[in-house]
């Protein structure tokens, strides 16, 4: 897994997420199992980078409304 807090600050991860009505965390999915959860450190606040729309860094809402967090 790519730790994309190394490329963008994990509180405007955090912060978009919280806000964001598309939000579908990627936990939620039914690919998602027990060993993805403990190796994620299980279901916490919300960041882009756990939802299913992230696509690597390529979320449209996400770099939509980056720049109004910074």
């Amino acid at each position: 897994m790519v730790d994309y807090q190394d490329q963008y600050d994990s509180a405007i991860l955090e912060e978009v997420a919280q806000k964001c009505p598309a939000f579908e965390s990627a936990y939620d999915s039914p690919f998602a199992n027990a060993g993805s959860l403990a190796a994620q450190g299980g279901l916490g606040d919300r960041s882009c980078n756990e939802c299913t729309h992230w696509n690597q860094g390529n979320c449209n809402i996400f770099l939509k409304h980056q720049d109004k967090y910074k």
